[in-house]
């Protein structure tokens, strides 16, 4: 290279083959230079420096003073040793480790400009809750693609034999450029030994960290679920798989998949992944791998089925049951945002006929008739007019997203009972406090009713959202069970949270004055929440003055039989509300202990409610309907007012008779055809075996679309 000058003398470039002319630099000026605390966390303090020698600014990282034990000494060693092997564009680099003054260890790495990704998702968060679009940059395909660049570092550390075990938004930073880096190794542990291309710092026994609090090892920095834990449980207890809830020392790669699950169903839900609760309560709820229900938190969120898929893949209790590897997890993400098929939600053949409709249109449409897989009576349709073609395929469309918006809603209320069936499993295996229960009886007498008991608007009753109220089967009395009227009784949180979740799941969040009108007077799409016991009780959600009608025993009805018989959330139709609301739709799921079972929860939705809000017609002039495998209509959008008034329920056939067995065919989950001058145009659902149909009068001759022959 050929010598230049520069315009400073004091700087001179050379290609090394001639003597330098340039003035020697003095000794550096060595040491950092204090200028303020950055942050602390559990085990430390980060401190703004400015590095003398290199004359930049850098981040220190020293102990606690106040937690320095021999033991975590070592754990500090080890998190620098460990962070400074990893080199990858989304962990810090470290720059050097040395002793301060007071002689103990500190490490300087480069400093962080930005946000975590809590305070990135609550601005979020803010915008939903005023009714405002997500910000900029924010919508769920920018989380996502956040959280691919997450999962890309953590692919890394996992490949290099280490595991975080303290995953969760406060340890994630975003850059104001959008670079994304795992922070804070602090519980790292490289979970395997002896390759000879590692150079790892001394491994720690688990059983060498302490604890200093008087619970047993639970909590110390923080009884809060979202601090982090040392002593006999390492990590986040809201973020928490349930391997390392149970022994943080034989965690393994999935622990961090686990955590990043969570962590992936708050960028799409916008929710938390696990309740607010503190102390051995969120340890037992991750000892248990409970989540809390896959809901939008905001209204107007969509939640697609692929990514709750992901999601329950990478959070199953076992962790063998999770992705092989985090790159499995982020190849499927990578699918969903390319609008493929991701593995562990594969297409039917209605998701592969709406996914290539949305990217070929017509000619989709156009080659599926020409297979017969949508024609009438499998023949291929003939279409004369391109506005044909197209006013099809908006028909086709509109139902299978009109399928696809119920299918989500159902799964957000499997999601509901889910939890109200953790927290029954809990309480009646687990012996509840005392408390003061108003029996049923006591209602009726107003010098005994709970004080809370209003008139409700919604309810057509005196109601209370802060009571609950029982009933039993004929020959059972409260009396001759104490211990379980309790258990009951403890399930109200539980019960209350179903109703105001299904409403949107900030619902929480609002004041108890908004919560009671949202309730008893506006209503909330579950209208009833229970949970019945094998000897005969029920507790039920919000309480009324209304009692259960005599003989009433609740392991008689069918929503008990249903879900006692068959495992998973099951959907029935087949019951009128004995409180005068109507028709429903239940909702119920077996309680059990192993294979002994305890009871059934349940919840209930108005079929008003399914009407207006779900069973809409996007179509002007359609019918729509959900009908079951047999042909039966569960419900149909002409029914409103029936719905409100009928006090007994009788499924009716589908009342076009002709299309039945075209609508019922299980070879076409999803198709059109046409019947004495009507357009019937359908798309099955997954969450239960019903199809949603759309019932249409034609408005041109029937040859244009290709009548059966």
């Amino acid at each position: 290279m050929p010598r230049r000058e520069d315009p400073d003398e004091s700087s001179t470039w050379s290609d090394g083959n001639e003597p330098s002319t340039a003035r020697p630099l003095p000794p550096p000026e060595s040491g950092y230079e204090p200028r303020g605390l950055l942050g602390k966390g559990a085990m430390g303090e980060v401190h703004l420096a400015y590095d003398r020698a290199l004359r930049r600014e850098v981040a220190l990282k020293r102990m606690d003073p106040g937690r320095t034990s021999a033991q975590l000494l070592a754990r500090f060693r080890s998190e620098v040793q460990i962070t400074a092997q990893l080199e990858h564009p989304g962990i810090v680099p470290v720059h050097s480790l040395h002793d301060n003054e007071a002689g103990q260890p500190e490490y300087a790495m480069k400093v962080v400009r930005g946000e975590t990704l809590e305070e990135w998702l609550d601005e979020v968060r803010q915008a939903c809750k005023l009714g405002k679009p997500e910000p900029e940059g924010r919508d769920l395909r920018s989380r996502l693609e956040v959280f691919l660049d997450v999962c890309d570092a953590m692919a890394y550390a996992h490949s290099r034999d280490v595991v975080h075990r303290d995953l969760k938004p406060e340890n994630i930073m975003i850059g104001p450029y959008r670079q994304v880096y795992v922070m804070d190794w602090g519980l790292a542990k490289v979970v395997r030994s002896g390759d000879a291309n590692t150079t790892w710092g001394p491994e720690l026994m688990e059983t060498e960290l302490f604890d200093e609090s008087s619970d047993g090892g639970v909590t110390t920095a923080s009884d809060s679920s979202t601090k982090t834990r040392y002593g006999a449980t390492l990590g986040t207890p809201a973020y928490m798989a349930p391997e390392q809830a149970q022994n943080s020392a034989l965690v393994t790669a999935a622990a961090d998949q686990y955590a990043l699950g969570l962590v992936l169903q708050e960028l799409v839900t916008l929710g938390r992944a696990r309740p607010h609760v503190h102390g051995k309560e969120v340890l037992a709820y991750a000892l248990l791998g409970g989540r809390e229900p896959w809901v939008p938190a905001y209204p107007g969120l969509t939640l697609p089925e692929d990514l709750r898929a992901i999601v329950e893949r990478a959070t199953q209790k076992l962790a063998s049951h999770r992705y092989p590897g985090v790159e499995e997890l982020s190849a499927d993400l990578r699918r969903y945002l390319r609008g493929e098929e991701v593995s562990v939600y594969p297409d039917n053949v209605q998701r592969r006929l709406v996914r290539g409709i949305a990217q070929h249109g017509q000619q989709v449409l156009l080659g599926l008739m020409g297979f017969g897989l949508l024609a009438a009576g499998g023949v291929a349709a003939v279409l004369v007019h391109s506005a044909d073609v197209q006013a099809l395929t908006d028909k086709l469309v509109v139902a299978n997203q009109q399928a696809h918006r119920i299918d989500t809603a159902l799964r957000g209320y499997e999601s509901l009972i889910s939890g109200l069936v953790y927290a029954a499993e809990h309480a009646l295996q687990n012996p509840a406090p005392e408390r003061s229960i108003v029996p049923q009886e006591d209602w009726q007498d107003e010098a005994t009713r709970p004080s809370h008991a209003r008139p409700a608007n919604f309810y057509n009753t005196l109601s209370s959202v802060r009571d609950v109220d029982f009933g039993f089967a004929p020959g059972v009395r409260a009396e001759d069970h104490p211990s379980q009227m309790l258990q009951l009784a403890s399930l109200y949180p539980a019960l209350r949270d179903v109703l105001l979740d299904s409403k949107a799941f900030n619902t929480r969040e609002l004041d108890s004055e908004t919560q009671t009108r949202l309730v008893l007077d506006e209503g909330v799409p579950i209208v009833w929440s229970y949970v019945a016991s094998e000897q005969g009780l029920i507790v039920g959600y919000p309480g009324t003055i209304d009692t259960y009608d005599e003989g009433y025993d609740p392991r008689t009805r069918p929503w008990y039989q249903l879900a006692a018989s068959t495992p998973g959330p099951r959907w029935s139709a087949l019951d009128a509300d004995e409180s005068n609301m109507g028709l429903l739709l239940t909702c119920s799921m077996a309680v059990r202990e192993g294979g002994a079972l305890l009871g059934v929860a349940g919840i209930d939705l108005t079929f008003g409610h399914v009407i207006d809000d779900l069973l809409v017609e996007p179509v002007s002039g359609a019918e729509a309907f959900l009908v079951d495998e047999r042909g039966a209509v569960i419900v149909r959008s002409s029914q409103r007012e029936a719905a409100r008034t009928v006090t007994q329920y009788a499924p009716a056939p589908f009342p076009f008779a002709s299309a039945v067995a075209d609508i019922t065919d299980a070879d076409r989950p999803a198709g059109h055809v046409e019947h004495d001058g009507r357009l019937f145009v359908w798309a099955s659902l997954d969450a239960v075996p019903w199809r949603y149909v759309l019932a249409d009068t034609l408005s041109r001759p029937p040859e244009a679309l290709g009548e059966r022959p």
